[in-house]
C-alpha cells in the first residue's frame, strides 16, 4: 500500500510541474461563462443525414404556427443522445417557421442557466453584433427592446438547471413580444421540463427499426453500392437491433464500422460483451465504449489523459497538445 501512494504521489507531482512548465494557471479564466461551454450547439443541420423525425418535426412545427398566445414554451424531452436537438434544428430550420417568425434566435445552454450570458446570447444574436454589457438590469432592458412588438421564436438548447426562479426571471423579460412568440427547450431532466413547458411536453421516441437501418447504412457504408456488402448486412441488422433506436448510438457504431469490411470484424462488435454493460438506456454507453476500444492505442492516451482535467474545465488546443507531446502520446514531428 506504500509503494502505492508513493506511485501516486509522484504522479501528482508530475502533473503539478507540467502545469507549471505550460503555464497552467488553476482558477477562473478570462471569461467565466467559458467554464461551461463543454457542449456547444448550433442552429445548422443537415437535414439528408437526418432520419426518423418527420413525424415529430410536423407535429412540433405545427403547435408553433397555430400558437396565439403571448408566450408558448415546447420542450422536448428524452434521454442523451435521442435527437432532441437535431428536432429543434428541423423546426427551427423549417421554412414555415421561417416566414411565421420575425426573429428567430437559437442559444445553447449547457451546464449553466445564467440569466446574463443568455440575454447576451439572445441580443448578439439578433444584433449580429458581441455585446459586453455586464449589468443584468442593463443587459435586460436592451433585451426587451430588441424583441418588443416582434414575434420570436428562442431555442434554449440543452437545459440542465431546474432552478425554477432563473427561468420565470428570463422568461418575463421575453414577454414583450408579439402574440404567438415561442420558445423550444431541449433538456433530458423531465422536472425540468414539467416546469417550463406550457404545452404538454413532447417525450422524444426512438427511431423504428427502418429508419435505424438506414441511419447506420448511410455512415457504415457511405456511397458504396449495395452488393458490394450484401455480405455484412445480416450482421449489421444485428448491431443496429442492439442499439435499440438510440440515434448517438447509431451513429457511433456506424462510423465505427466504415473502415471495417470484413464478416469477423463485424462479427466481434456484435459478440462484444460490452454491450452488457449497464446503462439509462442500455445502449449508449456499450455503443460509446465500443467506439473508444477501437481507437489506436495512442488516441486512447490521448483521451485517457483528458480526464484529469476537471469537469467543465476549457482546454486550450495548443496546450493540450503540448501536453500530449510532453507525455509521449503523440510524436512532435507529426
Amino acid at each position: 500500500m506504500a509503494h502505492k501512494v508513493k506511485n501516486v504521489t509522484e504522479k501528482l507531482d508530475d502533473i503539478a510541474n507540467e502545469k507549471n512548465k505550460f503555464i497552467l494557471t488553476e482558477g477562473v479564466g478570462e471569461n467565466e461563462a467559458d467554464r461551461f461551454d463543454w457542449r456547444i450547439t448550433s442552429s445548422l443541420v443537415n437535414e439528408s443525414e437526418i432520419f426518423g423525425r418527420d413525424k415529430e418535426k410536423e407535429e412540433l412545427t405545427s403547435l408553433l404556427l397555430a400558437n396565439s398566445d403571448d408566450l408558448c414554451v415546447c420542450v422536448p424531452c428524452g434521454m442523451g443522445g435521442l435527437g432532441k436537438t437535431t428536432l429543434a434544428q428541423l423546426v427551427y430550420n423549417d421554412a414555415s417557421v421561417k416566414g411565421h417568425f420575425d426573429l428567430r434566435i437559437w442559444v445553447c445552454v449547457s451546464v449553466d442557466f445564467d440569466i446574463r450570458r443568455l440575454s447576451r446570447g439572445i441580443i448578439e444574436s439578433v444584433e449580429g453584433n458581441p455585446c459586453t454589457i455586464q449589468e443584468l438590469d442593463t443587459l435586460q432592458r436592451l433585451l426587451q427592446e430588441k424583441l418588443i412588438g416582434r414575434r420570436f421564436l428562442l431555442v434554449l438548447d440543452d437545459v440542465w438547471d431546474h432552478y425554477h426562479e432563473k427561468w420565470n426571471e428570463l422568461k418575463d423579460a421575453l414577454r414583450v413580444g408579439a402574440r404567438g412568440c415561442a420558445v423550444i427547450i431541449t433538456t433530458r431532466l423531465k422536472q425540468v421540463a414539467d416546469k417550463m413547458a406550457t404545452i404538454p411536453v413532447h417525450l422524444m421516441g426512438r427511431l423504428s427499426e427502418d429508419d435505424s437501418w438506414l441511419l447506420f447504412e448511410r455512415l457504415a457504408f457511405g456511397m458504396r453500392r449495395s452488393e458490394e456488402y450484401v455480405h455484412l448486412e445480416s450482421t449489421g441488422k444485428a448491431i443496429v437491433d442492439k442499439c435499440s433506436g438510440v440515434p448517438l448510438a447509431l451513429k457511433s457504431l456506424g462510423s465505427l464500422m466504415r473502415l471495417k469490411r470484413h464478416e469477423q470484424q463485424w462479427s466481434s462488435i456484435k459478440e462484444s460483451e460490452i454491450w452488457n454493460l449497464p446503462d439509462e438506456g442500455g445502449t449508449i454507453l456499450p455503443a460509446l465504449k465500443l467506439s473508444y476500444n477501437n481507437l489506436p492505442p495512442h488516441l486512447k492516451q490521448c483521451f485517457g489523459f483528458c480526464c484529469i482535467f476537471p469537469k467543465d474545465y476549457v482546454m486550450k488546443k495548443d496546450q493540450l497538445v503540448k501536453l500530449w507531446m510532453a507525455n509521449g502520446f503523440i510524436d512532435p514531428e507529426g
